[in-house]
């Protein structure tokens, strides 16, 4: 996730972790600035279990904002596969998708201004 002037966000689940690259300019680090241990986390699996019920179209847009937020959303689990994407603009849900994921992230100190 991304927004003009903004920072860059991208989360990658590897294993049992969840590696963090955070940054306030609008490109990747080269390092995750965060590894959380999310098995067995609860929180984890709600953001999971929530995913997993999505169904999200492949693309969101408002063409009429020129600059703003850019977000991405890969999911593999289970028996779940998509890819969606938004520019501006965000499918019913996306609020309640951050709002679980800022849970899983903020029991680690980490905040995610989106």
């Amino acid at each position: 996730m991304s927004a003009y002037f903004g920072g860059y966000n991208e989360f990658v689940f590897d294993g049992n972790k969840l590696l963090c690259y955070m940054s306030d300019y609008p490109m990747k680090p080269l390092t995750p600035n965060h590894i959380i241990e999310v098995h067995d986390d609860a929180d984890w699996e709600a953001l999971l279990a929530f995913c997993n019920k999505l169904k999200w179209e492949a693309e969101y847009d408002d063409p009429n904002t020129l600059d703003g937020t850019q977000w991405e959303l890969e999911f593999e689990f289970l028996n779940t596969k998509f890819r969606t994407y938004g520019s501006n603009a965000y499918p019913r849900g996306f609020n309640t998708f951050l709002r679980k994921l800022k849970k899983v992230l903020s029991k680690h100190q980490i905040v995610l201004d989106m």
